[in-house]
């Protein structure tokens, strides 16, 4: 009995657990979690940072609310 409960409460452990993007380029995660204006797009089109949360590091929530990326602007700052 202790063996179930150990594996449900291990189960639901990892639905807790985020899931962060992998990015290997040091730079480019730099440049994707800073708050740079008008860099990233939300679905509704309205201009947001990527690293909703401020901890260095993106989920894939956060990811998966981008629609399009803008390194014009990040580029000219």
């Amino acid at each position: 009995m202790k063996k179930i409960y150990l594996i449900i409460s291990m189960m639901i452990l990892a639905v807790f657990q985020a899931q962060t993007v992998n990015i290997p380029d040091a730079n480019f995660k730099k440049m994707l979690t800073s708050n740079i204006p008008y860099m990233a797009k939300d679905l509704m089109g309205n201009s947001t940072s990527i690293d909703k949360n401020h901890d260095g590091e993106i989920q894939l929530s956060e990811a998966a609310n981008i629609s399009k990326l803008n390194f014009r602007a990040a580029a000219a700052i």
